[in-house]
């Protein structure tokens, strides 16, 4: 949109490894690459209610920003770092099918803010640049699990406090057995 706000957003979608979240019983769609953005979110418009809304009697503070979707694809809250295919029961409980997955979602994030910055324009050291970090379920999962990658690839946004964090579902105490 040319705005110098961006609204970063991560889908949720659940979790799973094959181990301690068994991945069977999920949809089908939780284990599908997608392959296309039409209908990442039909609810960035001017019916739209709250920050996703472009009507700027709504929405003052962000119908122009540009809206950045992450896909949830990785099954992983966000945080997968393996490119070695696990071998992973998927499928209804009752008659479970073997399937190769790759946990990457970590990596898929970086992928995606290091492609805003290179690609997109997305330029911290501009004072006028402000960033909202987000995500509903997994994707707030997700994006308390990449904050530091955040943080890591706009550290002047970071420094002068333009970046907002705001979970839409999970909490997460980064020191939940620090008394302190």
């Amino acid at each position: 949109t040319g705005s110098k706000t961006w609204l970063i957003f991560f889908n949720g979608g659940g979790a799973c490894d094959g181990t301690v979240i068994p991945c069977t019983d999920r949809s089908d769609d939780a284990f599908r690459p997608y392959s296309t953005t039409e209908t990442a979110f039909s609810n960035f418009n001017e019916e739209a209610n709250g920050v996703t809304s472009r009507d700027a009697t709504k929405n003052p503070d962000f119908w122009d920003a540009n809206f950045v979707i992450g896909k949830y694809c990785s099954n992983d809250l966000y945080s997968g770092t393996n490119t070695v295919p696990q071998k992973v029961m998927t499928g209804p409980s009752a008659a479970p099918t073997p399937r190769q997955l790759v946990f990457t979602g970590r990596r898929n994030v970086q992928a995606v803010l290091g492609s805003l910055v290179r690609y997109f324009g997305l330029d911290d050291r501009d004072p006028k640049v402000k960033i909202v970090y987000t995500g509903n379920s997994a994707g707030s999962d997700g994006m308390q699990n990449t904050s530091d990658l955040a943080v890591g690839t706009f550290p002047k946004a970071a420094q002068d406090l333009r970046i907002w964090y705001v979970s839409r579902a999970a909490y997460m105490l980064a020191t939940w057995n620090n008394p302190t």
